[in-house]
């Protein structure tokens, strides 16, 4: 039975993160380097297994999908915060 406004997730790794596509993250790195933001693009399969793929403002990059269990990492979800990653990305 599905229960009204639930949503599957698109994706979800071995330790039960839920990822969507099109959403934001930011890892949060030692105080002297500061967080690194990035938007989550999708899951792709390759010969070395599944991989995800995310863009920074740098362009595009394969990443393991044990990166999203880490405990530094965090979606974005605040509004005036992914308004500046959002900007950052695609400006």
């Amino acid at each position: 039975m599905e229960v009204v406004g639930q949503k599957d997730a698109y994706f979800v790794t071995l330790n039960g993160t839920e990822l969507e596509r099109d959403t934001y993250w930011r890892y949060d790195e030692d105080s002297i380097v500061g967080s690194y933001y990035f938007r989550f693009v999708e899951v792709q399969d390759g010969v070395a297994g599944l991989h995800g793929v995310i863009q920074d403002e740098y362009g595009y990059s394969k990443v393991g999908l044990h990166l999203f269990d880490l405990n530094d990492m965090h979606q974005v979800t605040d509004p005036k915060e992914l308004a500046l990653v959002m900007l950052a990305i695609h400006g």
